[in-house]
């Protein structure tokens, strides 16, 4: 399984079978889910930011007052 640091949200799993051939990868996005590669200035093609989106993943960290108020809010990964 593969979560970020922080959290104890799953983001993705390697099926038992690809494990031994495969051992780098993240896997796959768990149902719902989704990555994508962010580019990253200055970096070569290829290389970036690996981003999660799914409905598991709440708004992030709160930086001021007006953002507690929003409330609770998930977003989506795209339907693709």
């Amino acid at each position: 399984m593969y979560g970020q640091t922080e959290a104890t949200a799953r983001m993705a799993y390697l099926p038992p079978h690809l494990a031994a051939r495969h051992p780098e990868t993240v896997g796959h996005a768990i149902p719902g889910g989704s990555f994508r590669l962010e580019p990253v200035a200055g970096a070569a093609p290829g290389v970036g930011e690996l981003v999660y989106s799914g409905p598991n993943v709440m708004m992030g960290y709160a930086e001021s007052p007006a953002d507690l108020r929003r409330g609770a809010e998930t977003r989506r990964a795209p339907h693709r």
